[in-house]
């Protein structure tokens, strides 16, 4: 390209040179220093585009630029549109690898304007939207003789500087390019091309300014200085292909660099502060005595083990350097080790005065925290380094802590996204694994456990799935033995298909309550075992005595006792009870039934209709508990009696008993008349701690009392459920439904009993699970909490293998599909 430029200059012509001039210093002063005065006094800009061609060609027409000073024009414009033919199929081996890196251009350049256009306008760009649009615009452009389509980088900023708003400029740019080709094509004949050339250049002002950008990105980042230079000088020798793929190359490059030249820091903690800091940048940090803190700032993998093992080293050598050096001068003394938890960083270890160890000032390194923070993923290699240092360490005596430890993936055997995602929901759910592991299957007897070892396999692999995505010190994981349980019990799962989340939930249900029921029975006949056999003078005795009596049903109420007991432990979190409550709607008639039904996932349907301006998770609970009238239906009692019939019913839900996980799915797929399936994309908005006591079917006394003291409310409600409008208090995070300044003019004490008793009814959300795509396809991600106490205030975006730090309002931004909340702990 500078070749040809080079070339051509000799060659100019000075009266196009002229034009030039003259038409780019019209345009800059048109639209740098007059429509800047016009925007303020009028809505819309002087077009000086539009001027410049309109007099340019009068101009060229009047004078007679061409013949006369030999100015290169448009010429000849062909009227009409061609007739659409086949794309010729025998040019394809041909065209096939200049095709190949035209489409790369072609689709590069769109995004990168669209990315361009978004980050100057603040909206968001959808580069997979982008490719289906491109894709469709190549389709059916193959059947005309056109060139390939692709982003019009100069027509797009000259529409943006224009002011265009939306892609309804199309249409009128489009038939006013119709009427050009159809009727006024030859008006624009003597219109000079170096015209068009200026506006093209100036409405690139902004790509040209970018120069100014070198300097800070030189300061911000040497690499991304160097891919820029050479990205702009590869396209600018070369070709646009050929430049497109020596910059890819040079980035890939770049990363491999990264990654070999990763930085290390030693870390010091801020004084009367709980932050760990580089020690290099920040003066008043202090290493903690005996202890090293190490940050690793880049992804451990192949490429940079032996770096990571150089830098612990180095570490341990600097400590040993440092003890040696104060050993001298060191005037004793004792310190205790401190190390303060800070909720959000992860930095949770033993400290000294826990362990009642004292350490000299002079003593060297005891402890060596490596920060993970930056370890988004560990290959095998880098497991093997973790390993290794820590072995290496403990031999030496030195203990290891892993701080900011992620949460472990799962790896996508076969579009298993939806399979991974549930799971990852269940493990971010502590009750979940506490229940897994009060099971014990070892119950069975020896002679039962060959026959039921395949219906026990598995509630054994899901709970060592569950155990293996909350051990912070894994890598990634494979679900694929519990796939293979789930085959094995007759499951139909079809390969590399997708399938539901929720379904596959109720597919999970269904097996552990087979596995609890051969579980209950092994427990019933090891019990009726455990009752002592009676010998010959036994059975000759007279048990019609008391104390044989009370032996006897000692032993089986102690039995029974102990199966309601193991009844209550092994029961799913997920399982609660629904209280339907059917009273007669005349007055005289005294019919009242309540049934309870079982439930482990509360669905919701998104209303088509709402006068809430916002959807939120409590209006979609309040529509689903509230009271429904049904009419023309007639109660037993009135049917007995042949009383008036039809008077109808009232019917009023509530939750009887609060499960420990409250899983909530949100229905977002819906079907359209024609039987096509749609998905709701509306936003429901989500509280991270749900209070569930005005859905409740029954409540205590005082929570009656505090109820009683609230406004009354505009229509009746279920025995402290919902109400048919909607209009009780809204349930809100923590504090909002608590009634605060009813509370301030109460005592201590009540105040204390009041709030446990409202903490009784709330939940804290513990994962998210979400569903990206369409309704027939797409995938599956979930947002959970981290693993252990350290990390229960830190969230992560867990795509299959890929694990991500995300913020909490990532989280709350996502569109639901599963919510899964945990009740929470009343001491």
């Amino acid at each position: 390209m500078l070749h040809d430029l080079g070339k051509a200059l000799p060659q100019s012509n000075i009266a196009t040179v002229i034009v030039s001039i003259c038409s780019i210093a019209f345009l800059v002063i048109g639209r740098d220093l007059i429509n800047p005065w016009v925007k303020k006094r009028f809505p819309i800009p002087i077009p000086f585009e539009l001027l410049l061609v309109v007099f340019g060609t009068a101009a060229s027409f009047l004078i007679n630029l061409y013949g006369n000073y030999h100015v290169a024009i448009v010429d000849h414009i062909p009227r009409g549109i061609p007739d659409p033919s086949l794309p010729r199929i025998d040019l394809v081996p041909i065209l096939l690898s200049d095709s190949i890196g035209i489409a790369i251009v072609c689709y590069v350049a769109s995004v990168s304007m669209g990315k361009l256009f978004a980050k100057r306008h603040r909206y968001r760009l959808d580069a997979g939207q982008e490719l289906y649009a491109l894709g469709l615009m190549e389709c059916l452009s193959s059947f005309f003789p056109v060139y390939p389509a692709g982003t019009a980088i100069s027509r797009s900023l000259v529409c943006e500087a224009a002011g265009t708003k939306t892609q309804l400029h199309i249409l009128f740019s489009s038939l006013l390019l119709l009427c050009v080709i159809l009727w006024v094509g030859p008006l624009l004949e003597a219109l000079p091309m170096c015209i068009l050339a200026c506006i093209v250049v100036v409405a690139l002002q902004g790509i040209f300014m970018q120069f100014k950008q070198l300097k800070p990105l030189w300061t911000l980042s040497k690499f991304d200085f160097l891919v820029w230079i050479v990205s702009f000088l590869a396209t600018a020798c070369f070709d646009v292909t050929q430049g497109l793929a020596i910059s890819v190359a040079f980035v890939l490059l770049t990363v491999v660099f990264r990654c070999q030249w990763a930085k290390w820091q030693q870390l010091g903690q801020l004084a009367n502060c709980g932050e760990f800091c580089d020690l290099s940048r920040y003066g008043s940090a202090e290493q903690l005595i005996g202890v090293r803190v190490l940050r690793f700032a880049a992804q451990l993998n192949f490429a940079n083990v032996e770096l990571f093992k150089q830098a612990v080293q180095a570490v341990i050598d600097d400590s040993i350097a440092a003890a040696k050096k104060k050993a001298g001068t060191s005037s004793g003394g004792s310190a205790r080790l401190v190390v303060k938890h800070e909720n959000g960083h992860g930095v949770d270890v033993k400290t000294a005065n826990e362990q009642n160890t004292q350490l000299k000032p002079s003593t060297k390194i005891k402890w060596l925290i490596i920060d993970c923070s930056s370890f988004a993923y560990l290959d095998a290699m880098g497991v093997d380094a973790l390993k290794e240092s820590f072995t290496d360490l403990k031999k030496q005596g030195i203990k290891v802590y892993f701080a900011n430890v992620s949460v472990p993936g799962l790896y996508n055997i076969g579009n298993t996204c939806y399979a991974n995602a549930l799971l990852q929901g269940l493990a971010g759910c502590p009750g979940f694994v506490t229940w897994l592991e009060r099971i014990d299957v070892s119950s069975l007897t020896a002679d039962e456990e060959s026959d039921k070892k395949e219906k026990t396999l598995f509630l054994d692999e899901l709970r060592t799935t569950l155990l293996k995505l909350n051990d912070a010190s894994l890598g990634t994981y494979s679900a694929a033995n519990l796939i293979e349980a789930l085959l094995s019990r007759k499951w139909l799962i079809a390969a590399n298909s997708e399938q539901d989340l929720y379904e596959l939930f109720n597919v999970f249900v269904t097996t552990w309550d087979e596995d609890l029921a051969v579980r209950a029975s092994s427990l019933r006949t090891v019990s009726l075992l455990a009752i002592p056999t009676m010998d010959t003078e036994q059975r000759e005795m007279d048990f019609s005595s008391s104390t044989s009596r009370q032996s006897l049903s000692e032993i089986v109420m102690r039995s029974l006792s102990d199966a309601v007991v193991e009844e209550q432990r092994t029961r799913p979190p997920c399982v609660g009870l629904i209280a339907t409550q059917l009273q007669c709607s005349n007055p005289s008639c005294a019919y009242k039934k309540v049934r309870h039904d079982r439930f482990c996932v509360l669905s919701l349907t998104i209303p088509k209709i709402t006068a809430s301006p916002m959807l939120t998770l409590e209006l979609l609970l309040r529509k689903y508990f509230c009271i429904e009238q049904l009419n023309g239906a007639t109660c037993d009692c009135c049917q007995e009696k042949r009383q008036m019939t039809g008077t109808g019913l009232i019917k009023k839900q509530g939750i009887s008993k609060l499960p420990r996980c409250l899983i909530v799915r949100i229905e977002r797929v819906g079907y359209l008349p024609s039987g096509a399936a749609f998905k709701h994309s509306d936003h429901v908005a989500f509280p991270e701690t749900l209070d569930v006591r005005d859905l409740c079917f029954y409540r205590s006394k005082e929570l009656d009392y505090q109820m009683s003291t609230r406004a009354p409310e505009m229509t009746s409600r279920i025995l402290g459920g919902a109400d048919a409008a909607g209009n009780s208090n809204p349930i809100g995070p923590l504090g909002a439904g608590l009634g605060l300044r009813e509370h301030a003019t109460i005592n201590g004490g009540s105040f204390v009993q009041e709030r446990r008793n409202s903490l009784r009814y709330r939940y804290q959300l513990r994962a998210v699970s979400v569903h990206r795509g369409r309704p027939d396809s797409g995938h599956f991600v979930t947002y959970r909490r981290g693993v252990g106490r350290a990390g229960q205030h830190i969230w992560y975006c867990a795509n299959d293998a890929q694990v991500s730090r995300v913020s909490y309002q990532d989280v709350a931004a996502a569109q639901a599909y599963m919510l899964y909340y945990e009740r929470m702990n009343v001491r």
